[in-house]
Formats: structure tokens, sequence, C-alpha cells
């Protein structure tokens, strides 16, 4: 680049000719303004009008809203905050009302007038909006904040109409500070829009160890969504039937990480209505958590959709549970991981009459060979195994007789997918990730056979390892029944009739 003089005359080329606006930002000195030009009175108006997307007003607003702008002094902050009040006004009245308001608030200091006049639209708000707006001072200066978290603060602090739809209401109240110019919207992106707060006041911190709430917790009857790291909730408080019937999260959403040795008959009852449930635990919980009565108490949750189990298993007694009736039928996602569940076990899993989607992660299940039950997993469209040490799967179209999705990770032992797979008419994708090589050649396999048969080829995605990968041998077969032998298995997943009565075992540590 060459000199200021050379760099000035390339921007004034580049700019000669077309409209801009110029924004000074962060001007901490009365000084700054020495050499800045404020908008003329054109300027003011066109950007008067440019907030009302340029549509032509009644004459006698037009003349009202040119006698506003000129009131501005050609600060364009002042004009967009004014022009976002007067647009809820909807009589010449009002519109001479705000003139007027405007007319008083004039000074010499523009800093000074810009504050009078954003006190004047924050007066105009609502309780319920002035709360939610007052609530970006938690933020940090220049932060940028994702609208659904916010959304999500707003409810769970109670600013809003608990007897409308909360997203809904939360969604308007938002809007409505954008169409009045307290609220600035930086980028929207395909998943949600950010907003930008303008002011600091307490800089949270995070959370690095477990958190306990106290019980306390449950007087915010509005919560929606509980997401942390690892936290335990308490019982509900002692008191009246009356008393405990009331202190219940009854819109909670959400719940992530929650402490399974807190899965009480008590804390069930008090989230009822949570759809999505994050249970996470650690040997430190096991003592505990057999008190709980964890696997008892889900089947209570009967608007609950989504749930993820993290668990630990070593060598301690298991936790049974008798049958797929132990969780809610209305249940559509599950994710296991840690809890080294025999494979003959997800027979109960395969029950369940509404699921559509079941991740086995890290050491959800353990054991060489998985057969699983025909006719079960009925609606169940993703199926996701990632880093389990299996060598077999043994399965037909029979058993996923809906599955859209394979998704294998890390998966070394497994050396094959059955080519009975082609004949699943509505698998569209097989994604495979670090696998084994034989693996990979038998999924391109399935695709040749869809061809073969005329039907659409699945999609067969493969994202190999940057090196080859060395397994070791896989560990001895886990037996469910302490001191037993592995339950008998027969191709095509039928159990031997001496076998056992199937139970879900999960160990912890």
């Amino acid at each position: 680049m060459g000199s200021e003089a050379e760099l000035a005359d390339m921007l004034q080329k580049s700019l000669k000719g077309k409209r801009y606006l110029i924004v000074l930002d962060d001007m901490w000195k009365s000084e700054s303004w020495d050499d800045v030009d404020f908008m003329d009175q054109d300027e003011s108006w066109n950007l008067f009008k440019s907030a009302f997307a340029n549509k032509a007003l009644p004459s006698e607003f037009e003349t009202m809203g040119k006698r506003i702008a000129e009131k501005c002094h050609g600060l364009p902050l002042t004009i967009l905050v004014v022009v976002g009040l007067l647009k809820s006004k909807m009589t010449i009245e009002d519109w001479e009302s705000v003139a007027k308001d405007v007319k008083s608030f004039v000074t010499n200091d523009p800093d000074e007038q810009c504050a009078h006049v954003l006190g004047l639209s924050f007066g105009h708000l609502t309780s319920d909006l002035k709360a939610c707006l007052l609530y970006f001072g938690i933020f940090p200066e220049d932060t940028e904040i994702p609208v659904t978290n916010l959304m999500r603060l707003w409810m769970a602090e109670g600013f809003l109409n608990l007897e409308k739809v909360l997203e809904g209401e939360a969604e308007k109240c938002l809007q409505y500070l954008i169409n009045r110019c307290l609220v600035l919207v930086t980028k929207k992106s395909l998943d949600e829009t950010k907003i930008r707060s303008r002011k600091t006041i307490i800089v949270n911190g995070y959370a690095r160890s477990d958190i306990t709430f106290p019980k306390k917790i449950w007087e915010l009857m509005q919560l929606r969504h509980l997401k942390l790291n690892k936290f335990y909730l308490p019982n509900r408080p002692n008191g009246s039937v009356d008393k405990a019937r009331l202190l219940v999260f009854s819109n909670i959403q959400t719940i992530s990480n929650l402490s399974p040795c807190c899965c009480t008959k008590e804390v069930i009852s008090g989230i009822q209505n949570v759809k999505k449930l994050g249970i996470k635990g650690d040997e430190d919980d096991y003592e505990s958590f057999q008190n709980s009565g964890l696997f008892n108490n889900l089947v209570h949750l009967q608007r609950l959709e989504t749930l993820s189990l993290t668990l630990f298993s070593t060598g301690i007694s298991p936790v049974i549970v008798p049958s797929a009736k132990a969780f809610p039928a209305t249940l559509k996602r599950l994710k296991l991981e840690r809890t080294y569940l025999s494979w003959p076990y997800l027979d109960i899993i395969a029950e369940l009459p509404n699921l559509e989607v079941l991740k086995l992660m890290f050491n959800a299940c353990r054991g060489e060979e998985w057969y699983p039950i025909a006719g079960g997993f009925n609606r169940l469209k993703l199926l996701q195994i990632d880093s389990n040490q299996f060598k077999y799967l043994n399965a037909t179209s029979d058993n996923f007789l809906v599955l859209e999705r394979l998704i294998l990770s890390n998966c070394h032992y497994l050396k094959e997918i059955p080519i009975e797979f082609a004949d699943i008419h509505t698998l569209q994708l097989i994604d495979l990730r670090w696998c084994n090589p034989e693996l990979d050649a038998s999924a391109t396999q399935i695709q040749q056979e869809q061809e073969n048969i005329g039907n659409q080829p699945v999609d067969v995605r493969i994202l190999k390892p940057l090196r080859p990968i060395k397994v070791a041998s896989l560990p001895t077969e886990f037996s469910p029944y302490p001191g037993s032998n592995p339950r008998p298995l027969v191709k095509g997943g039928a159990a031997s009739s001496t076998a056992p009565q199937p139970m879900l075992v999960i160990k912890l540590c």
C-alpha cells in the first residue's frame, strides 16, 4: 500500500457516485466531533422515510414527520429510535405528542440528547418489554447473543405472559424491540438470528464443577430449559400436599446432564412435562443411584421424546429393568453411552413403539455379536453406532423395516454390513467414519446390489483415517448375569427356549 494520500485517492474513487453511510463508533471525547458533519435536513428526512420502507405517508403525517426529523439535529440513532416509537403510534395526535417530547430534549450535547430520546422510547414500553430490554445488561458489550438462548432466558426469568405460548410470545417481544430500534440485529444465519447487546452490567462466568441446586430452585416454576455440564436437583420441599403440587416445573422442555442419583420419584414428578432429558453419571453417583429408582420412575415422563443416558459400568452389580415398559411410550430418540449393555438386551429397546433414532455411542454395548430381534425397531429411521467393539452384525431387512440412515464410526472390528441391507427400500445413507476397509467394501457392495435390482442406490459416504488402524484382540465375552455363561443365541434373533427372559442390564461404577 502506498501513502495515505494514495489510499485516500483510491477510497474517493471507489466511493464516488455511490450512496453510503459512515458510522463512527466508540467516540468518547467531545473533541472527536469537531470534524464531523451531521446529516442535513434532506438526509435526515431520507433516513426517516427509509425506516418506513419509503412508503408514502399521509400529508399531515409527512409534515409532522419532517418537523420531527429536523428536531433530531442530524443524529441517525436519534432519528431511528424516534421512528421506532412512531411506528406504534397510529394517530396524528400521538405524533404531535412525540414531536413535543423530542423538542423538550434538545440540548447542545448530542450524547445527552440521544440518551433522552432512548429514555423516551423506553418509557413507552410495557412492563414486560422493559424487563426484556433491561435484561440485555447482563451481557458484555458487543456480545453476539443467539436469539434462541436469549428467549429461553426471558422465559426462565418469567418476563412473559404464561397464558400464551411462551416461544411465540418471546419472538413477538424481540421483534417489537427490533422494530423500535432498541435492539440491533447483527446477522441472520440459517438456523437462528444473532443480536448484539450494547451495555455491560454483569459479566457471567462458567461453572467448572458439578452444581448442586438448593430447594429454592423449585420456586422457578416458569423454568423452560436447564442445561449445565452436570448438576444435582434436590427433592422438592416438604410441606402440604397443595404446596408440593404447585412446586413443579410445569413448563420445562429441556434438562441436560442431570445426575442419575437425582432421578427420584419426587424429582421426576416435578419434571413430568420434560420433552428432552439428558442423564449423566459417574463412579461417584453409583451408591445413591441404586436408591433413586431411575428406571422405575422414567415411565412417568409421559411427554418425553428424547432421552440420553451416559452411565459407567465395570464389575459392580447390575441395574435391571424388566421390560420396555420402563420407558415412556412417547420416546422417539434414545442415546446410550458407557452403559456396557450386552447386545441381546437391545431386544428390549427394539420394543419401544415410537423409537425413530437410536445412537449407541462409546461402549454403549459389549460383546462380539449383535443379532437384532426380528420384527423389532418398527419405526427406527436412524441407527448410529460409534466406538463399540463388536465383530458381527447379523441382521436382515426384517430387523430394520424403515431404516433410512446407518452411521458407523470407529467400529474397528466390524468387517461387514449384511448384504441383506440392500433389501431395505427406505435406506438412503450409509455413513462410515474411520472403520475397517473391509467394512467400507461391504457398503459399496450393498450400493452395487441395489443398482443391480433396479432400486435407487443408497448414498455411501466413507471417511478414511489418516493412518492405518491397529486393533487389539477383543475382550472376553461379557455376561450380563454374574457367575453365568452368556445368553445363548440363535441366528435370526431368536433365543434358545431355555434362555432367561430378557432384562435390560446396566452397570455403573
